[in-house]
């Protein structure tokens, strides 16, 4: 079954890219600030969810239905977008001085419970409940392999250095974990 979405952004992408970011724009955010914890202002976090799209813009004529959804390839960008401006925020405050504290008062705390639950929150905890449980059943070293490459967006080369492995060793664990999941979370068990 293809992702719609990439067809119409590719045969009208500005009529594609509204309908993409008014699907996707919140999730988005609770990634990008899920991802930051504290570490950074609301401005930030919209800069991630905006480079996110910006970059599915740029990119539409390479995306291809076969290879996934338009959701999934957004929540790799909104990561990964994310993982870069922690490492900027990070060097701004060691370069400045700035202390934690003045970012967190525009974020609220990680754990903090907010209810009810505001625009697909309880939805999107549940799809991260999933896919936590599926990646736990690729055990060790693939799950690692995928929080490293997916979440800290490592590249092979860095993550294999980091265990120990052949960077190709790295990239058969995730083309085979890929599969894994994707049948799982497809409903099949692996």
């Amino acid at each position: 079954m293809g992702d719609s979405r990439i067809r119409l952004l590719q045969e009208d992408p500005q009529a594609g890219l509204e309908l993409i970011m008014k699907e996707y724009r919140g999730l988005l955010f609770q990634i990008a600030q899920a991802q930051l914890a504290g570490s950074g202002t609301r401005e930030d976090v919209e800069d991630c969810v905006r480079e996110a799209f910006a970059q599915l813009y740029e990119q539409r004529e390479r995306l291809s239905e076969e290879k996934g959804t338009v959701k999934a390839y957004l929540c790799v960008l909104a990561r990964r977008r994310a993982a870069d401006m922690y490492r900027k925020i990070a060097g701004r405050k060691e370069n400045l001085g700035e202390s934690r504290d003045s970012f967190q008062q525009e974020m609220p705390a990680p754990g903090a419970r907010r209810l009810p639950f505001q625009d697909g929150e309880a939805e999107a905890a549940v799809q991260r409940h999933v896919l936590l449980e599926a990646l736990k059943s690729l055990g060790q070293p693939d799950a690692e392999i995928f929080v490293r490459k997916y979440y800290l967006a490592q590249t092979a080369r860095e993550i294999a250095a980091a265990l120990g492995m052949k960077e190709n060793t790295v990239d058969q664990r995730v083309a085979r974990g890929l599969r894994k999941l994707r049948k799982r979370l497809e409903g099949g068990r692996v």
